[in-house]
């Protein structure tokens, strides 16, 4: 899997891209499974991103801030088989002009607004609750036949999921999202969301990718959370710490400000090295150049693995929870991504 973004896309087409010079992209075929932003791709207007890992339209939101883009080609991606994939990219990129070689008609435009828009700004200005609560009151399974978000066609194999924060009915593609929603829902575990719900009550910051606290000059502590968490789970550690340590609590692909990432154990010792580029400083002495890595779980086997692989930028491991066989533990964490993301509230 390959995610794909502006700082990276010359090394993984194997030549120079320039931001505000490339027209055209050809990226058929090399399993790209999500984006970073593409809004500095100023002069992008033509991308093929035919036979890739694209399942899910979101994967893709990232590509459709390039703000000239007029032709994309997904054809081949298990994206097409969503039933209102076309109008999701069309509402999400007004500049479309062709979509899978098709062009795109004024009715095709009005049909995507009329689905995305009212979603978008108003997720729950018709949710009805339930007395004394912010609990929804369930919308009926028989009252709904299709998803709510991609219009799949409820059957045996494709299941009905209602959403805790707004009570509407998803697919479980679509309902993936597990949250501990605010107090007034009296839920007290991380419970199934819908996306724009999750987006709207994770006290997260999604522009953010991981919080740091303590002095810029003092060593740094980079702690990594476990599976089913986010930078929040060491809140208490920092305050602790941070005193003496510059302490700096990243977020795993998957999870939190990464949801749309994809998890595996390369793309979470790359996350983990952006954290460390961008956070480590380079004028201070030799010892101010390691890290001290803190991780629990899924987030102690990322360490290990990052340590062994640079063993020159780490000081320590501080690990807890991650001393079964690390690959029995990835199978158990592949297997849960599979089916859900997480984020923790």
């Amino acid at each position: 899997m390959v995610k794909i973004t502006v700082d990276n896309i010359s090394s993984k087409i194997g030549k120079r891209v320039d931001p505000h010079l490339t027209t055209e992209l050809n990226l058929d075929g090399m399993e790209i499974d999500s984006f970073g932003s593409f809004a500095s791709m100023t002069a992008l207007e033509k991308v093929d991103l035919r036979n890739n890992w694209i399942r899910f339209p979101r994967q893709v939101e990232k590509l459709l801030e390039a703000p000239r883009l007029r032709e994309l080609d997904l054809t081949g991606n298990d994206v097409c088989k969503s039933h209102n994939y076309r109008a999701f990219i069309i509402y999400h990129c007004q500049t479309l002009q062709f979509l899978d070689d098709i062009g795109i008609t004024d009715d095709e435009r009005m049909e995507a607004e009329e689905c995305f828009l009212d979603q978008e700004k108003k997720p729950f200005a018709e949710m009805e609750l339930q007395k004394g609560s912010q609990r929804p009151v369930w919308i009926p399974d028989d009252n709904t036949r299709e998803c709510s978000e991609c219009h799949v066609e409820f059957t045996t194999l494709t299941r009905r999921h209602h959403c805790r924060g707004c009570g509407k009915i998803f697919c479980e593609k679509c309902c993936h999202h597990w949250l501990l929603l605010p107090e007034g829902f009296n839920y007290t575990d991380p419970t199934r969301t819908c996306y724009p719900c999750y987006r709207a009550h994770s006290s997260i910051d999604f522009k953010m990718k991981w919080e740091a606290k303590g002095p810029d000059d003092a060593p740094i502590i980079l702690c990594i959370h476990p599976a089913m968490a986010s930078r929040q789970f060491f809140s208490l550690q920092m305050d602790a710490w941070s005193a003496n340590y510059r302490v700096i609590s990243m977020d795993l692909p998957a999870h939190a400000s990464r949801i749309d990432d994809s998890l595996n154990m390369a793309a979470a010792v790359e996350a983990v090295q952006e954290v460390v580029d961008a956070t480590v400083p380079t004028d201070l002495g030799e010892n101010f150049k390691k890290v001290i890595l803190v991780g629990w779980a899924l987030g102690g086997y990322v360490a290990m693995k990052y340590a062994a692989l640079n063993p020159h930028r780490v000081a320590g491991l501080v690990l807890g929870g991650c001393s079964t066989e690390n690959s029995a533990y990835n199978f158990q964490v592949e297997f849960k991504l599979n089916s859900f993301k997480f984020i923790s509230c």
